[in-house]
């Protein structure tokens, strides 16, 4: 089991999840953001993949 540690976990790859990740980024912290599916973004960028 791979051990990682980060000041803050995101959990959901989602347009909120990526914006609160970024914030996170830019004000100095550690961020792990977990998604369950191959791209983030969620509902905003799975629509042009759902037409190819």
């Amino acid at each position: 089991m791979t051990e990682y540690n980060a000041d803050i976990p995101v959990v959901g790859g989602g347009l909120g999840g990526v914006a609160a990740a970024l914030g996170a980024l830019r004000n100095g912290r550690s961020v792990i953001l977990s998604e369950e599916f191959d791209w983030i973004g969620g509902q905003l960028t799975s629509q042009s993949r759902a037409t190819r």
